[in-house]
């Protein structure tokens, strides 16, 4: 018989990787999106993802990550990377 715990690990590593990958795919579909519509490879993109994923560890800490508090420091999140891209789209793109 196989140990539990080697099972959990192994069922445990297979979830992380698919969150790991699903993210990446996520990542890589926005910035071909953005280079199909806007003819510019904004390598910015991993800038934006990055201040989304830091305002949403930032919200999460602060409001304990439980329940209802999670979800919303995760909306608090998206709004501050889109803020974040359209200050850095504003301030840096539409010049050129």
């Amino acid at each position: 018989m196989v140990d539990s715990a080697i099972l959990y690990g192994v069922l445990g590593a297979i979830v992380n990787g698919l969150r790991v990958g699903s993210l990446y795919g996520l990542m890589a579909l926005g910035l071909t999106l953005i280079f199909r519509v806007t003819k510019v490879p904004n390598f910015a993109y991993a800038e934006y993802i990055t201040y989304g994923a830091y305002a949403a560890y930032l919200a999460a800490v602060a409001a304990g990550a439980n329940g209802v508090e999670l979800v919303i420091a995760l909306i608090a999140a998206v709004i501050i990377g889109a803020i974040a891209a359209l200050a850095s789209d504003e301030l840096a793109f539409k010049p050129l």
